[in-house]
Order: C-alpha cells, then sequence, then structure tokens
C-alpha cells in the first residue's frame, strides 16, 4: 500500500513549491472559505492551479453548488474537497454541463 501526502492551507507559489519540495503529491488551497485562517480568493486558486506541479486540489465550504461549478471550471483541478452542507440541486433550477 503506497500512501500520498495532501498539504494543504497553500497560499502562495512559494508555499506550493515548498510543499512539491518535500513530496507533496496533492497541493490544497482553501478557496473563499470566510472562516478559514488561510483563504484564497477564487483568481489566487486558479493560477496557483495552473503554476502546480503536482496534483492541485480545491477546499470549499458552504457555497451553492453553482458556484462550486463555476470555481471548478475556472481553475481546472485535480479534485474539490468539499465540507458543509451544499445541496446537489443546481441554485438555478438549471442542468448541469
Amino acid at each position: 500500500m503506497s500512501i500520498e501526502l495532501k498539504i494543504c492551507g497553500l497560499t502562495t507559489i512559494s508555499d506550493m513549491r515548498m510543499a512539491e519540495a518535500i513530496g507533496a503529491d496533492y497541493v490544497g488551497m482553501v478557496v473563499e472559505v470566510p472562516y478559514s485562517r488561510r483563504p484564497v480568493s477564487r483568481w489566487t486558486a486558479q493560477f496557483m492551479c495552473r503554476a502546480a506541479r503536482v496534483r492541485p486540489v480545491l477546499v470549499m465550504a458552504q457555497q451553492p453548488l453553482d458556484e462550486l461549478v463555476n470555481i471548478a471550471q475556472l481553475c481546472s483541478p485535480f479534485a474539490l474537497q468539499v465540507h458543509g452542507d451544499e445541496s446537489t440541486e443546481p441554485k438555478s433550477g438549471g442542468a448541469w454541463p
């Protein structure tokens, strides 16, 4: 069994490079979670996802599902990690892409 490592709460490219250098398999950014101690904007997350040398993960909470989809499409992460009580229904009532 192999173990994979995710280092989360990264807020700068410098942080991300350090995590990559010590062997992280995933780098995580907490996106637009106002009560987090280490949140980043969706635009910073987009920049960091594009610059990542390993698999980026976005951690989000208390966002409408439509917003989760919008941020995921903007940033193109490897994965989303969602905490909270998000609904599985689109806010707009429409279909998912």
